[in-house]
């Protein structure tokens, strides 16, 4: 099913949502001319000039609808996108010094409507170099302090309208033998960004989740209703217990929030990941490249541009005090083709030995494929930028730029 998606929205349109406007209308169409999704240029005919377009992934269609409309173009079912009163306009980023929350306050900072952004980091897997270009902004505040530290955390927070958790380990494979880890880092940081919400007032939460919260389905597609939730690893175990956390606390001290059950995120400043993982040892040797697993692991791969876009779009939109929204690209990609790719952006002359550990994941608590179903969050008009091959192949390349920088 495919739906076409309505809003005048420019920081909607930004954030990757299809628009409609008037044919003559200058924002929601510059220069008086449409662009179709198939990338082609289409220009309104005179008697067009009075009507109402709406752009969907499948083409535009001609529609009697309202202004700040979604419709299904299969069923024509009309549901109101509305703005929520609690998005508001100062945003805390716990993790923001990190590969994700860098883009994170990247992107805020761009928004002239945001008034304030505070990036609070222990700067252990942060990097001051991730934030650089922004220091400058006198609407960024930088606070080094550990989200373990209640007190700290609380006094920082006070002020601000939104929540974007990011904070966690960010090594997933780490727990195969330090199983606490997801606990200390994982569980009670979430605990504590709750309680230091609660204290201060701060309304709304954006949190990471991911999808290691189904546990192994093989080639089921995961809706985020499916149930019972069975995690395989310490690290979805720890993400499904702060979504639960989360719920609680919205239910229980008037808060809202959203968790994101994310595909695995690639792009610029990445600090981890299999693409992180491959560059780096074949800088250092090109002729063989140790890979875990069999290489025939399959999951999606998305651009972090994408999935920023993704958060702050659904922030704005979700209609509930509590959602849930699995973000990922829709198509997907094996390791031993994620090594290719590497091999590729690397312009290595000859092609290096690929020798697998062997097994079909590549650790214990490892899934080792994952198919996830986006249509909840696609119905709120966001759509996917960059399939799983172009998000590695420009992580790849922005890794080998900043390996030979020698920033990693």
């Amino acid at each position: 099913m495919q739906a076409c998606f309505a809003n005048h929205d420019k920081r909607a349109r930004r954030d990757g949502l299809f628009v409609f406007g008037y044919a003559d209308d200058p924002v929601a169409r510059p220069a008086r001319h449409q662009w179709l999704p198939n990338g082609t240029e289409r220009l309104p005919s005179d008697n067009e000039r009075s009507q109402k377009w709406i752009f969907s992934s499948g083409g535009a269609s001609r529609l009697p609808c309202n202004r700040y409309r979604l419709r299904d173009v299969t069923e024509l079912a009309v549901a109101e996108l509305q703005t929520r009163s609690d998005f508001g306009d100062r945003f805390f980023i716990a993790g923001g010094a990190g590969f994700v929350g860098s883009h994170f306050t990247g992107h805020l900072l761009a928004d002239a409507e945001v008034t304030a952004v505070t990036l609070y980091d222990n700067f252990t897997s942060g990097r001051e170099w991730h934030i650089k270009d922004h220091l400058s902004d006198g609407r960024l505040r930088v606070v080094r302090g550990d989200v373990g530290d209640i007190g700290l955390l609380t006094k920082a927070m006070a002020g601000h309208d939104v929540v974007v958790h990011l904070a966690s380990n960010p090594d997933i494979a780490r727990a195969a033998t330090e199983p606490e880890v997801d606990f200390y880092q994982g569980t009670v940081l979430t605990n504590n960004v709750m309680e230091a919400m609660r204290r201060t007032g701060t309304r709304r939460i954006l949190y990471a989740s991911g999808s290691g919260v189904y546990g192994d389905l093989d080639e089921r597609e995961a809706q985020e209703d499916h149930g019972p939730l069975l995690p395989i690893s310490t690290y979805g175990a720890s993400k499904l217990a702060g979504e639960a956390l989360i719920a609680a606390y919205c239910s229980m001290f008037g808060l809202t929030g959203c968790a994101f059950r994310f595909a695995n995120v690639v792009g610029p400043r990445q600090t981890h990941g299999v693409g992180f993982d491959f560059v780096r040892r074949l800088l250092v040797d090109p002729t063989r490249l140790a890979i875990m697993g069999d290489g025939r692991q399959s999951k999606s791969y998305i651009h972090v541009s994408d999935i920023v876009g993704a958060v702050l779009h659904a922030a704005r939109y979700s209609p509930g005090y509590f959602d849930t929204y699995n973000v990922a690209t829709g198509d997907y990609i094996t390791v031993t083709e994620i090594a290719e790719l590497a091999v590729e952006c690397l312009e290595l002359p000859v092609r290096p030995r690929f020798d697998y550990a062997g097994g079909d994941r590549g650790w214990k608590g490892d899934v080792p494929i994952v198919r996830l179903n986006t249509e909840r969050i696609s119905r709120l008009g966001w759509r996917c930028r960059h399939g799983s091959r172009e998000a590695l192949r420009l992580s790849l390349l922005a890794l080998i730029e900043d390996a030979r920088a020698g920033l990693i």
